[in-house]
């Protein structure tokens, strides 16, 4: 879930503000979450929502976003049924508190919603958590400045919208592909608050598997290009190191790959990215990098996103011919091939 409560910046003081029961709503009673990645049991699934909040007060309110260029205001999703967590719940890489999204007096607010999941996942196995289908509800942390300052700290206030519920199509079948493990540093524990959270992308091109297991990092006000420089090996994330694991022969942007796992190094330019795919003995994280052995090289093209992204993320074109790699503005396409055997 999302908190609020740490924001400070200082803005003009106003009078207690008095906020309505039910000013948040959603856009319809039902919606579909459609698979966009994997196959089986690891789909990634996607709805959009748009939601509104009204604010029907004399006073100014506040939403928390991750950062200035985040269009959009953080949010949490939850389960009706609270015996389990909703797997839709973001992970947010942030703490928010810079640049709230104002809401002035009586106007609404409306956001159209991306929706994503599952976002957790069991640190061990790696399979995903949290109810797809069923009763959820949209949470917002909506602020109001405390009374009797002269500066404004926010107080958070959660607000709920009505019940909907969702429906998630798609590949569902168990056991059509493998699911190779992502190797964790540390304890299993710390996954959950470590501030670059472990994720992974799976792509199904023709029936075979493309798996990455990677970390998230996110800018916090950086610049790509202070974290990431021209010319210097990165790591393709954080923390543990960047693997891609192969279920059968396949051409990674241009390299041909054979069946199994591979640890990434990205050496960034202008124009291209070169991928260095590397095979190692060890299967621990702590281990891998002093053990590396370099196998093939191949290369993404930069492009400019239209959209900024806050927190670093592998993700796959529409069609899954193609990673991408995304960054602040960065978007790195590496194409993905069949080999004819």
């Amino acid at each position: 879930m999302i908190a609020l409560g740490a924001i400070t910046e200082s803005l003009p003081a106003q009078s207690q503000a008095s906020l309505p029961p039910s000013p948040l709503q959603v856009d319809r009673p039902d919606y579909t979450a459609v698979c966009i990645e994997g196959s089986g049991i690891p789909c990634r699934y996607r709805f959009t929502l748009v939601a509104s909040y009204e604010n029907e007060t004399a006073d100014t309110l506040y939403l928390d976003r991750c950062t200035p260029r985040n269009h959009g205001p953080m949010y949490g999703i939850e389960a009706v049924d609270d015996t389990a967590d909703a797997a839709y719940d973001p992970a947010w890489g942030c703490v928010g508190g810079v640049s709230p999204i104002v809401i002035a007096p009586h106007t609404t607010r409306v956001d159209t919603l991306r929706i994503e999941g599952p976002n957790q996942f069991d640190g061990h196995t790696h399979a995903p958590m949290g109810k797809l289908e069923g009763a959820f509800r949209l949470l917002y942390d909506v602020g109001s400045c405390r009374p009797g300052r002269t500066t404004c700290q926010l107080r958070s206030v959660p607000q709920r919208s009505g019940t909907f519920r969702v429906h998630a199509v798609g590949s569902v079948t168990t056991g059509q592909l493998p699911q190779p493990r992502c190797a964790v540093r540390g304890p299993h524990s710390w996954l959950a608050s470590r501030p670059s959270p472990l994720d992974s992308t799976i792509v199904d091109v023709g029936g075979r598997l493309v798996k990455i297991c990677y970390s998230r990092p996110s800018l916090h006000g950086r610049s790509v290009d202070s974290l990431v420089p021209r010319g210097r090996a990165w790591r393709v994330g954080a923390n543990e190191p960047t693997t891609l694991t192969l279920s059968a022969t396949l051409r990674v942007g241009g390299a041909v790959l054979v069946p199994g796992r591979y640890v990434i190094l990205a050496v960034p330019d202008t124009a291209e990215w070169r991928l260095v795919f590397n095979t190692t003995p060890d299967t621990e994280a702590t281990k891998m990098f002093n053990s590396l052995e370099e196998i093939a090289i191949g290369l993404g093209r930069v492009e400019r996103n239209t959209e900024w992204t806050e927190q670093f993320t592998i993700g796959t074109a529409s069609v899954g011919t193609s990673l991408l790699l995304e960054w602040g503005y960065w978007r790195i396409r590496v194409p993905l091939d069949t080999v004819p055997s």
